[in-house]
């Protein structure tokens, strides 16, 4: 449920900014089908993952009484978080798809895209306040390693992570099936594909900083992480560092004009997985 919320509410801010760019720049003209197209499919992961989240509760009937206690549960905050970020990314979605997936209805009939940016704007900041609703419920004090700004962190990047993926997989996918606009699909994607490519790396030098930190500590819990992390999941991490670049380098090569037989999808739909998590 975690993995669905982060990488809906990822993938949604990811194409927010890309629509916010189009629409305010003079070549937004025709360039929006694409995104148009995402939107549905990133609200389908976002249905799953509500869903999804009434397991959370022990009994999901009584998923209304779970809200009396928002001043003092993160639990009943990330309900309302997440209950008000599915509207709200349902509604921009919608006009989206409307207005540039179909082109059923004029954008100017809504009144402009200040509407749609509204709607967006108010996504972005539910989702916000999902996911560090999520990231609080882990960071109790049994746990020291889970109990602090790094969980909160890993949370986010993660989500940007995985919502970069997401339209960078889903962009490839369309590029092998034909669709029009492929200018704009390589260049947006070649943008996304570059930016995840960063955050993996800031994210390893994240991970690097708290190791070494829980290395020297005399907590025990903090230097037991730090060994658990290097010993026995060492190799592990190695594996999926090197899985996550091959697959972005796979991106590269495809967005540069490559044209792979449809069973590299399967590895470029790793290159999420392998380097989000």
């Amino acid at each position: 449920m975690t993995v669905f919320s982060q990488l809906g509410f990822g993938g949604f801010v990811v194409v927010f900014v890309l629509d916010l760019v189009l629409t305010l720049s003079a070549s937004a003209a025709a360039m929006g089908q694409a995104l148009g197209w995402v939107a549905p499919a990133l609200m389908v992961v976002v249905g799953l993952s509500l869903n999804i989240a009434l397991f959370h509760l022990g009994r999901p009937a009584f998923a209304l009484r779970s809200l009396r206690n928002i001043k003092n549960s993160w639990l009943s905050r990330e309900i309302v978080g997440l209950g008000l970020f599915a509207p709200a990314a349902t509604g921009y979605s919608l006009v989206l798809f409307l207005t540039e997936g179909v082109s059923w209805i004029a954008l100017e009939r809504l009144g402009g895209p200040f509407f749609r940016i509204v709607l967006g704007v108010a996504m972005t900041q539910f989702g916000i306040a999902g996911v560090y609703s999520s990231s609080m419920l882990y960071r109790v004090p049994a746990r020291r390693a889970w109990d602090g700004v790094k969980t909160t962190i890993d949370f986010f990047d993660v989500a940007l992570m995985l919502g970069l993926a997401f339209y960078g997989v889903a962009a490839s996918s369309a590029l092998l099936l034909g669709v029009t606009e492929e200018h704009y699909l390589r260049s947006s994607s070649s943008l996304c594909a570059a930016a995840s490519l960063v955050a993996f790396s800031v994210k390893n030098l994240k991970n690097s900083y708290f190791l070494r930190k829980w290395m020297g500590s005399d907590v025990f819990e903090l230097s037991a992480s730090a060994e658990l992390w290097t010993n026995t999941f060492g190799r592990l991490r190695m594996i999926k560092n090197v899985l996550g670049v091959l697959a972005s380098l796979m991106l590269f090569r495809l967005l540069k004009g490559w044209k792979p037989p449809r069973a590299c999808l399967s590895p470029l739909s790793m290159y999420g997985c392998c380097s989000c998590r």
